[in-house]
């Protein structure tokens, strides 16, 4: 397993976690306001957080984290 920072590459498969994730909750917020949120934090990582996201030995995505 490999961790790494999100970047614009890695939102679809991003999206996919997040969602359920948010379904787990049961929440259902848009996925532009999703990407919005990933594209701020891609954008300005210093003054907004970062997002990484974890990858299984096969290079499927398995995981993620949001640190504001």
């Amino acid at each position: 397993m490999t961790v790494g920072v999100v970047g614009e590459r890695d939102l679809a498969e991003l999206l996919e976690l997040v969602r359920g994730y948010l379904d787990f909750y049961e929440v259902d917020p848009p996925d532009e306001g999703l990407l919005a949120m990933s594209r701020v934090l891609l954008a300005d990582p210093l003054n907004e957080g970062e997002q990484l996201i974890a990858r299984s030995a096969a290079g499927g995505a398995c995981g993620f984290a949001t640190v504001f």
